[in-house]
């Protein structure tokens, strides 16, 4: 057996598929889903390898809360975060909290887990991986201020990619947070993906049509995903990989004040 991997968002796309590919390679799993019925077909295919199946609401900080409390009550390693849930979305949503949901979801949750699950993950040495986006790297920098109020709210160019700008510089900031105590964190972006986030209103219109013919199917990123736990890679921590290779950041990703202010806000908006 490799481990214990907690793994979000597993009811379709690169999370079915990464799930299946952990399985594969001899992890035992804890899905994590808004929708257990959904998760359930999952669960019943992978059965050998699933140690659970938990609820959670990643854009419900009381849910998240419940979600790492029965986690870490049930299991004393966890050697996995795969943080792969993420949103994609159109017109302007918020969260319960009254939070943007992009960055409720793509950068508040990852964070809340690695503090929720931060006993067991520390126990394994375990190792954070966090979804990211090569759109941060064609953006014209991360605008902080902005996060919780956005004022460029297009799809794809907005929120979307401002909320993966974010989760990078989050990751990073933990990933100094922890260098001493033995959790690994490195962010991988799997590429464009056909799902249903690039496919939908979250694409911008002019692009629905390319992302549907060119895009690779989740099969192919999840694997990206997969390979970035490589043993090339040793335990070198703070990593951002894309195509098999470690790939510079942009600047304010890396940049020590704005991962702690940053880290601030996480902890002043979730509580953890």
């Amino acid at each position: 057996m490799r481990g214990l991997a907690v793994v979000t968002g597993t009811t379709r796309g690169i999370g079915t598929e990464v799930a299946r590919q952990l399985a594969g390679d001899g992890w035992q799993l804890v899905l994590v889903n808004r929708d257990l019925t959904r998760a359930q077909a999952l669960a019943e295919e992978l059965r050998d390898s699933v140690a659970a199946s938990v609820c959670a609401d990643l854009a419900d900080h009381r849910s998240i809360d419940n979600a790492t409390r029965e986690i870490t009550a049930r299991f004393e390693r966890v050697d996995l975060l795969l943080n792969n849930a993420g949103v994609q979305l159109g017109p302007r949503r918020n969260s319960a909290q009254g939070i943007e949901m992009h960055f409720e979801v793509n950068t508040l949750a990852p964070y809340q887990l690695v503090r929720g699950l931060a006993g067991p993950l520390l126990a394994a040495h375990g190792t954070v991986l966090t979804v990211g986006s090569r759109g941060m790297l064609h953006t014209r920098g991360l605008k902080v201020d902005a996060l919780l109020n956005p004022t460029n709210n297009r799809p794809l160019f907005g929120p979307y990619t401002q909320s993966k700008f974010a989760v990078a510089a989050v990751m990073g900031g933990l990933a100094r947070e922890y260098a001493d105590r033995g959790i690994v964190f490195r962010v991988c972006c799997p590429g464009p993906t056909k799902t249903r986030g690039t496919t939908g209103e979250g694409m911008p219109w002019f692009l629905r049509p390319v992302s549907a013919i060119a895009f690779k199917p989740a099969t192919r990123s999840a694997a990206k995903l997969v390979d970035a736990l490589d043993p090339r890679f040793g335990r070198e921590t703070g990593l951002y990989i894309h195509d098999g290779k470690v790939r510079p950041m942009p600047p304010q990703a890396v940049d020590p004040a704005v991962q702690r202010r940053l880290l601030e806000m996480c902890r002043d908006l979730t509580g953890v």
